[in-house]
Order: C-alpha cells, then structure tokens, then sequence
C-alpha cells in the first residue's frame, strides 16, 4: 500500500454481447378497456357485487314499511334495485342510505365500512401495478 493503488490489469470486459430491441405488440381494445379491474380477481368482484346485493335485499326488509325517502313504494324487486343502487353509490363514496330503523343503521354502517376496506385494498393494489 506504500506504493499506491494497484488495479487489475482484466477489470474492463471486452466479451460480446448481443443486443436486440424488444418488440412490444399492442394490447387488444377489450385488455385496454377493462384494465381497472385487474388490481382485484374477478371472484373479488364477484364477491363485492354479491355483498351489496345482499345488502340492499336487508336494508329493504328491514327499511320497507318506513324509509319511504330511499325505498318509494313500489314492488319488491324495484325497492331492491333502488337499494341497490345506493349500494353502488355508497361503494364509489357517490351517495348513502338514510336508514330509519336500528337494524338498517346497522346494515348501512357494515356497507359503509366494506366499502372503506375494499376502496383502500383497490388503492393499495392499484398502486402495486
């Protein structure tokens, strides 16, 4: 070390190398289309769409006879569409359920709070991509 440094004579590589530029096909319109979904897998999705079905069918049975602002009279089926959709707009932070009854509080609130842990799971994934 009195001398100094002393570098290796072989520290540079001269050997070949082949370099070839990578072809990138483009994506079908339908992959492009629907590329948000992919944080989650389709039975994810599935799953969320069968959660708030299912809740918009409680939150009818348990609002029908007296939450007429969000459940106008009518059948069965349009109540729980309507349900449904503000179960959908509850999911996208978009709209909410104005419930009357304890029971629906609790529904809204367990929907609500869904909602918030799949939002952020979807972000965190999102994010992941």
């Amino acid at each position: 070390l009195a001398d100094g440094l002393v570098w290796n004579a072989y520290l540079s590589d001269n050997s070949f190398v082949l370099v070839t530029r990578k072809v990138i096909e483009k994506a079908p319109v339908f992959v492009t289309l629907f590329q948000f979904l992919t944080p989650f897998s389709w039975e994810v999705w599935l799953l969320i769409i069968f959660g708030a079905f299912i809740s918009s069918v409680l939150y009818v049975v348990c609002e029908r006879e007296v939450n007429f602002k969000d459940l106008p009279e009518g059948t069965w089926i349009g109540q729980i569409c309507d349900a449904f959709m503000l179960a959908c707009f509850q999911f996208t932070q978009a709209g909410n359920f104005n419930p009357k009854t304890v029971a629906g509080r609790c529904i809204a609130f367990t929907w609500s709070f869904t909602a918030l842990l799949c939002v952020s799971a979807y972000t965190a994934n999102l994010a992941s991509f």
